[in-house]
């Protein structure tokens, strides 16, 4: 690993964390608190999600920290790679033991009314396109081969979006990230790489990642992953970054979570240091993040 990122985790959830005020807000219904937002200084609230707090993180860090999780576990433990019960036993595993807000309404409601990942598997219906398969894939980056890389990426997806679109957003992420630790080619070089990855992928021809991305990021995933691919290749510092994603509006914290994760890597950390010493830092927040995060690199470098 050329780039290791020990603090992966913990700019995943700062990204989240800033931005989750922002997601699906109309600019020209809540101006001041965009202005806000964009000054870096704090976080705040959302107009409508109140009883998620400013400062907290949401779904995209939580599962982020699953898949983490489990990468974690199967290194240490097991020779043969996850498997989508693995996935599935690390949704509920990581939703009940610090249950909160920030899921999509319908699957957070599923969660809390499925304790199990046999439970979960039984039930689920994944059939989604949306962004969930790719919002939480950035952890997977740090496995060494490209070809595991893919593999793992889809078997993460299957558990929940089991869909072409699904699976293709997960795969390209997570080759954003290995990118970034692995490579020492710049950003720009990124969509060479994924063309040679995703050789075959009707996905990434029509999603013209060399156009730039310039409106509120809604589904289908390939929507987040072009926003993302604009901002790693336009941007070159981490406030940039995060100050894009909010900018473009719609779901800013998962775009926000994966940019900044994947960035991290590589760009220069130019973040005010009040976004670090408020973000949470109860059980699962901010120490937690870190040690999981060198654990993590430690696993694979």
């Amino acid at each position: 690993m050329k780039h290791r990122n020990d603090e992966m985790l913990l700019f995943i959830a700062i990204g989240d964390a800033v931005a989750a005020a922002t997601e699906f807000v109309k600019a020209n219904e809540h101006p001041r608190l965009i202005e806000n937002v964009l000054r870096l200084d704090g976080y705040y609230q959302h107009p409508t999600y109140l009883r998620l707090k400013p400062s907290m993180y949401t779904d995209d860090t939580q599962m982020s920290i699953a898949v983490a999780e489990v990468l974690n576990k199967h290194h240490k433990y097991n020779p043969f790679l996850p498997c989508i019960p693995d996935f599935a036993d690390a949704w509920t595993r990581v939703f009940h033991r610090d249950p909160r807000d920030g899921y999509a309404r319908g699957f957070q409601a599923f969660l809390e009314s499925h304790k199990t990942g046999k439970a979960f598997l039984r039930d689920i219906r994944p059939d989604s396109s949306k962004n969930g398969a790719c919002m939480r894939v950035v952890p997977v980056g740090v496995l060494s081969s490209t070809d595991l890389v893919l593999d793992i990426a889809a078997i993460q997806a299957e558990t929940t979006h089991n869909t072409p679109i699904g699976i293709f957003s997960a795969q390209a992420v997570a080759l954003m990230s290995h990118f970034a630790l692995y490579r020492d080619e710049p950003f720009d070089r990124l969509q060479d790489f994924l063309e040679i990855h995703l050789p075959d992928s009707i996905f990434l021809h029509h999603m013209r990642p060399h156009r730039r991305w310039d409106a509120p990021v809604r589904s289908p995933a390939t929507n987040t992953v072009h926003a993302v691919f604009d901002l790693l290749t336009h941007y070159s510092t981490l406030s940039e970054v995060l100050r894009g994603a909010i900018q473009f509006g719609g779901d800013t914290d998962s775009v926000a979570a994966i940019a900044l994760g994947i960035a991290s890597a590589r760009m220069p950390n130019d973040l005010p240091q009040v976004l670090f010493d408020k973000l949470e830092n109860g059980p699962y927040g901010r120490d937690y993040l870190k040690t999981l995060g060198k654990q993590l690199m430690d696993a694979h470098t």
